[in-house]
């Protein structure tokens, strides 16, 4: 479904941060990362009050401390 939305014409970034999570579940490391710095390149750090997005720092996180490891190692 998100490969749909995005050949539908989506430009959520959010398609993006499932695509990676999704890689990852999958083994597909490179393409987690790949997904996720896309994600991470069109999202900003801060929610509209100011506050670091909590979507972002978990998607983040989750590079750090599952993904990278994979791709780097």
């Amino acid at each position: 479904q998100l490969r749909l939305a995005r050949e539908a014409g989506s430009e959520d970034p959010a398609i993006d941060r499932e695509a990676g999570y999704l890689h990852a579940e999958a083994g597909r490391w490179k393409e987690s990362l790949d997904a996720f710095v896309r994600y991470l390149e069109r999202t900003p750090a801060l929610d509209g009050s100011g506050r670091e997005d909590a979507a972002r720092r978990a998607a983040k996180d989750f590079v750090k401390e599952h993904v990278l490891p994979h791709v780097e190692g």
